[in-house]
């Protein structure tokens, strides 16, 4: 399937902005890169809007997906000094985005089936258990980075078996280009956790493009023009597409 042009937009500019700033920290970091860095990270949060249009209909997830941005927003505020509470903030900002996560996985493997009342309070349970214990610590890790990371890891995963077994359901030229975006956001937010501290805004605005962009391809995968086949029954195991 030939892309759309909106969609050759999206790649080359991810390109042309990506790799010099993939390639910059590699080098010493002046005043100047750190400030780029700072305002890119709060810029990026524009490309929420893209995956807020695309998927304006189904207004759960735009609800989520504008609840994690503003969370975002609030914690880089917070870490570039412009307000108080960073810790208390970083923590809301990750339970947040777990729900993020774990909501995209979930819509991926539902859709266009009614997503059951479990799943959702899975994800809610899910935000809370970050919020309230989220920083217990197994062996090195925090349980934050490691409920992340494995959900991370499912929707990885998950593109890479679509892209393997398609369904009529899922676009895989999408799914693909969503794959490769998956990956490069794990690793970038990964390192952006353990580089030096003037150019975490630039590592992190490459997480932000990333998965945002990868968002945007996710749900334009969806093919929404499959009618759901079935409603699913209360707190009942629904079952997926394979």
């Amino acid at each position: 399937m030939e892309l759309d042009t909106i969609d050759i937009i999206f790649l080359v500019g991810y390109v042309i902005f990506v790799i010099p700033m993939f390639i910059s920290l590699f080098y010493e970091y002046n005043k100047t890169l750190e400030t780029i860095g700072d305002w890119l990270v709060m810029l990026t949060h524009l490309l929420v809007i893209p995956p807020v249009i695309m998927d304006f209909a189904r207004k759960w997830y735009v609800f989520v997906l504008i609840y994690s941005l503003v969370t975002s927003i609030f914690y880089h505020l917070a870490r570039l000094g412009y307000i108080g509470m960073l810790h208390s903030i970083g923590m809301w900002d990750v339970a947040a985005q777990n729900i993020l996560m774990l909501s995209t996985f979930t819509l991926l493997v539902y859709d266009p089936m009614s997503i059951p009342e479990w799943a959702f309070l899975g994800i809610a349970g899910s935000g809370l258990f970050i919020a309230s214990l989220g920083e217990i610590t197994i062996d090195r890790f925090y349980m934050y980075e490691i409920v992340g990371g494995v959900v991370m890891i499912l929707l990885v995963i998950y593109l890479i078996y679509r892209f393997v077994r398609p369904t009529p359901l899922r676009n895989n030229t999408y799914i693909t280009i969503s794959s490769i975006l998956a990956i490069i956001a794990c690793v970038s937010f990964y390192v952006g956790g353990n580089i030096e501290k003037h150019k975490y805004s630039m590592c992190h605005s490459i997480w932000h493009i990333s998965a945002y962009i990868m968002l945007y391809f996710v749900l334009k995968s969806i093919q929404t023009n499959f009618k759901p086949v079935r409603r699913s029954s209360r707190f009942s195991f629904s079952t997926v597409y394979s």
